[in-house]
């Protein structure tokens, strides 16, 4: 009987030590078993690119019929569903200043819609002869 088989059979029968235990994995080896599936990106760009152009399409027409807002959320939540396939279903984040922390991109977006929203109430109310300061 050959040594493979002698091996075998002597864990088998008991009469030979079962295989080591296997370490827990390390960091490389986890990274390795998180590699996303492979992606076409040219027929991902080219479906992201009509996506962006259905939510522009969607918000114009919510703009001229209020009807239609339900359309632009729908847009937005397939252009982010088709971007996790690329970001591994996180979103996007910002590094903050002490380059550990992350924050969500969507307070950043949120601060800014205020800023615009508050810029033009600023003027409108400059304009009325308020003092906006």
């Amino acid at each position: 009987m050959t040594y493979p088989f002698k091996k075998f059979f002597g864990v088998v029968l008991g009469t030979a030590p079962g295989p080591a235990l296997r370490e827990a994995p390390g960091p490389a080896e986890v990274r390795l078993g998180k590699i996303p599936d492979v992606v076409n990106t040219a027929a991902w760009y080219e479906e992201h690119v009509q996506l962006c152009y259905d939510l522009q399409a969607a918000a114009v027409r919510a703009v001229h019929d209020q009807g239609a807002e339900a359309e632009v959320g729908k847009a937005h939540a397939a252009l982010l569903a088709h971007a996790a396939i690329i970001n591994g279903g996180s979103g996007p984040v910002l590094l903050a200043k002490d380059g550990i922390h992350t924050i969500p991109f969507e307070r950043l977006a949120a601060a800014r819609a205020k800023i615009k929203v508050l810029e033009a109430e600023n003027a409108r109310l400059r304009a009325a002869g308020g003092e906006g300061t």
